[in-house]
């Protein structure tokens, strides 16, 4: 009767580390979707803000063409100047605004990436702690019964 508690224990404490394992995995598998999604929406951003650049930049050159236009009909190259100027002013602040987006953005992408690193190595890390603490139950359990077993021998020997 005692060998049969000791085995339904050890069955429960299987179960429940499965369980565990199982609740780890789960949670592991649904921070590595949401940082997929994540990664996802950065791309998306990444694109919309080169789409961004793009349509800027077929607006500058409409404008400039439409400038030029105006200065053969006026003649005044000063005012073209000062537009281009303020253009390329305007357009190197946003390539250093976007350059600055892209650095972050592939900042956030490399440190979720060592997170994911990370949370695999822990996993890998708990699960070879959970195998270990099962082998040393079971060697803890098979010495229990080799013990008993051996009682049991000399018990018979001496009737």
């Amino acid at each position: 009767q005692e060998e049969q508690k000791e085995h339904e224990r050890a069955l429960e404490l299987q179960r429940l580390r499965k369980q565990q394992m199982k609740a780890e995995q789960k949670q592991f598998l649904d921070a590595q979707v949401a940082r997929r999604e994540e990664q996802r929406q950065l791309e998306k951003e990444r694109l919309k803000m080169l789409a961004a650049e793009e349509a800027h930049q077929r607006a500058l050159w409409k404008e400039e063409a439409e400038y030029s236009a105006r200065r053969r009909k006026e003649d005044t190259d000063h005012m073209r100047q000062d537009l281009v100027h303020q253009r390329q002013s305007a357009l190197l602040r946003k390539q250093q605004e976007l350059a600055e987006k892209k650095r972050d953005d592939e900042e956030k992408v490399q440190r979720l990436q060592q997170e994911i690193r990370e949370e695999e190595q822990e996993r890998l890390h708990k699960r070879e702690k959970v195998k270990q603490e099962i082998n040393n139950f079971i060697a803890f359990n098979r010495g229990m019964k080799e013990a008993h077993d051996l009682e049991k021998k000399k018990a018979q020997e001496m009737d």
